[in-house]
């Protein structure tokens, strides 16, 4: 057992975490989200499910895609802060070694913000206040005038040891997925370090298939923009079930559709012949999530007694927030309603 406790260590914090998981949208709501036509009829039948509080709390300030945006930012920190507080004491480092995935996410959303010369009202309605970053640390950084300026900051921080060995080269080249992949790297490993010294199987689980999700994204995403081998090379994060040589030897092939067939999961066979018709990569990164929501659920049914109820709820709050930012992107750019219900998929198990 994880922890190596006693199972009433975990009996009240799962048996919340199971009553939260009643709350995820049912795929009816789902639909009607995609059906409906305006932000704000996306926002009056949000109001009417778990995320009302904040958005009444936060509708005095904004408005439509902004609303949106901090109320489901505000709503994730919110939850997060909860299983926070019901984990037991002792189990409490790993579940904030898991919640810095949104001091990453934060600082990789600063960074990519500043890059394209987003405002900071832009990039403040994306932050979730959820990971070790005090808000004043993260507020100073989206006040900077410049990525090489964050960079510098970031240094000061815990996440600059991550910076350490690419600051040099980002320097030179000013490649800033250096920087973004540098920090993956750190977070995962770090995590993945944690999870061992607890005896945390079901998490390192997780870790593995999360970084098989990104390596693999990584090389389908140099092919289908034809960037070389060498550069997949200094993306590829350590951790994962596939090994460097043959992440490599994916990326010197000469197709998306044959790195597809060698690697012969049939839930990317099946994204590939949507992608045939779009050329949108996004199909890969929706069959790589349904399989996190597959994972996730089925830890949740059968893990009673450890953090593993825990970690699940997580990853599926986390994956349907993405699902509701999905559909007000895909609305922003006017995509049709049969096509938006192709990247979205239900968390919930309801109907």
């Amino acid at each position: 057992m994880s922890y190596l406790l006693g199972p009433q260590t975990f009996g009240y914090s799962n048996a919340v975490v199971k009553a939260m998981k009643s709350f995820l949208l049912p795929q009816t709501t789902l639909r009607e989200l995609i059906v409906v036509d305006t932000v704000n009829e996306i926002i009056e039948i949000l109001e009417n499910t778990n995320y009302k509080e904040s958005f009444v709390k936060l509708s005095t300030l904004y408005s439509g895609v902004d609303l949106v945006e901090h109320a489901l930012s505000e709503n994730l920190a919110k939850t997060c802060k909860r299983i926070v507080k019901v984990t037991p004491q002792e189990a409490k480092p790993l579940i904030l070694s898991l919640l810095k995935r949104f001091d990453i996410y934060n600082l990789k959303t600063i960074l990519i913000g500043k890059s394209i010369g987003a405002s900071e009202e832009e990039i403040n309605r994306l932050i979730v206040n959820a990971g070790s970053l005090r808000k004043n640390d993260i507020k100073r950084l989206i006040g900077l005038e410049s990525v090489d300026e964050i960079i510098a900051s970031m240094q000061r921080t815990e996440y600059g040891m991550a910076l350490k060995g690419v600051v040099e080269e980002y320097r030179r080249t000013k490649d800033l997925g250096l920087i973004l992949n540098s920090m993956d790297m750190h977070y995962y490993s770090s995590l993945a370090l944690a999870a061992d010294l607890a005896h945390e199987a079901v998490l390192k689980k997780f870790i593995i298939h999360e970084v098989n999700s990104k390596n693999i994204m990584n090389v389908l995403r140099a092919r289908a923009n034809n960037l070389s081998s060498d550069i997949v090379a200094k993306l590829i994060i350590e951790g994962g079930s596939f090994d460097r040589a043959y992440l490599l030897s994916l990326a010197r092939l000469e197709s998306v559709k044959e790195i597809v067939e060698k690697l012969g999961i049939k839930e990317l066979n099946d994204a590939y012949v949507k992608f045939e018709q779009d050329k949108s990569l996004v199909h890969f990164e929706i069959a790589f999530e349904k399989q996190l929501v597959k994972e996730s659920t089925h830890e949740m049914r059968i893990a009673t007694l450890s953090t593993s109820a825990i970690v699940g709820y997580l990853f599926l709050k986390e994956l349907e927030i993405a699902n509701i930012r999905r559909i007000i992107r895909a609305k922003e750019y006017d995509m049709p309603k049969e096509k938006i219900m192709e990247i979205v998929y239900n968390v919930s198990e309801k109907v």
